[in-house]
């Protein structure tokens, strides 16, 4: 007997992913260019020293919580994404309401109306503080692991 039903996808919880071997936390946003209006998870909304459902981020909240040195350059990515349509990715600075600074990477890509047009942008935060500067031998050793085994190519075996 086939199975015809559809295959099942398993999405990983947003909450704390995996990056390079470490769990960190991530969180999810969501910015409306028609209204300017933004949306964050509850992971984002904590990153940024707020309780679930205690703020209603704006663009202008949004870029004061980047550091001094990186509002600029935020401020201008959003503004190419809204113009554009584009996605973008920044790895800047967020000072959060008891004035600690984490460091971040910011991913968004554009999402559509109905008639496909871009409507605005979704994405992610990821806190990257206690991301190490280089993989650990033990994460190199569990990714050879789950690499298939290398082949040389023929102009390697040529010579």
């Amino acid at each position: 007997m086939t199975d015809t039903s559809e295959p099942r996808v398993v999405v990983p919880p947003v909450p704390e992913q995996t990056v390079t071997g470490c769990p960190h936390p991530i969180g999810t946003f969501r910015f409306r260019f028609a209204d300017q209006r933004w949306e964050w998870s509850d992971e984002t909304a904590a990153l940024h020293g707020y309780a679930p459902g205690t703020v209603e981020p704006t663009t202008e909240l949004v870029l004061s919580h980047k550091h001094p040195d990186d509002r600029d350059v935020v401020a201008a990515m959003l503004a190419a994404a809204a113009r554009e349509g584009t996605a973008f990715c920044s790895r800047h600075r967020v000072i959060d309401t008891r004035g600690v600074e984490h460091q971040v990477l910011v991913v968004g890509d554009c999402f559509y109306d109905d008639s496909g047009v871009v409507a605005g942008t979704t994405g992610y935060y990821i806190d990257i503080d206690d991301l190490p500067s280089r993989p650990s031998k033990c994460s190199m050793r569990r990714r050879r692991k789950s690499l298939p085994p290398a082949r040389r190519s023929s102009r390697s075996r040529a010579r």
